[in-house]
C-alpha cells in the first residue's frame, strides 16, 4: 500500500508512511520505499525529513544502507 501512495504521491496518506517508517526498522521494508521516495524532488525532501527522526530507531544494517542510499555521511 505505501508503495502506492509514494509513486501516485498521494499526499493526504504521507502521515501513514511516516508513522510506518518511524515505527519499523526492518531493511527489507524501508529500502523500497526510501528508493521510491527518492525519485522526485517533493519525495526527496519528505524521505529526508522522515528519516531524520527515524534512524535513531533503526538497525546498523539498516541506517547503514539508507545513509548510502540518501547521501548521508
Amino acid at each position: 500500500w505505501f508503495l502506492h501512495v509514494i509513486n501516485n504521491q498521494y499526499s493526504r496518506q504521507y502521515d501513514l508512511v511516516e508513522d510506518f517508517l518511524c515505527s519499523v526498522g526492518r531493511r527489507k521494508f524501508l529500502m523500497p520505499l526510501y528508493t521510491a521516495m527518492i525519485k522526485t524532488d517533493e519525495g526527496k525532501k519528505l524521505a529526508l525529513n522522515i528519516y531524520k527522526k527515524a534512524r535513531p530507531g533503526y538497525h546498523y544494517v539498516s541506517y547503514s544502507s539508507l545513509d548510502g542510499l540518501l547521501g548521508i555521511r
